[in-house]
């Protein structure tokens, strides 16, 4: 299924320059840069639900090391 974006014309310009230079189409480098998006969206939504999970819990970053070692030895 094929859709189509409105893209502003400078816009379109660093895109064509970044697709080249990385020896790719601007179609490919547009995937690709969404994909990467895409997914450091989904990162970004696991770190704030486990954040609001180790507040509640009280667990602090300086914590997890210990606690990583603590499993670790358990197995």
């Amino acid at each position: 299924m094929s859709h189509l974006l409105s893209i502003p014309a400078d816009l379109m310009e660093q895109i064509g320059a970044a697709a080249r230079a990385a020896d790719k189409t601007p179609e490919e480098w547009v995937e690709e840069a969404l994909h990467r998006q895409l997914d450091d969206n989904r990162w970004q939504k696991m770190f704030a639900r486990h954040d609001h999970i180790s507040g509640e819990q009280g667990i602090r970053e300086l914590d997890i090391p210990e606690m990583v070692e603590q499993a670790r030895r358990e197995r």
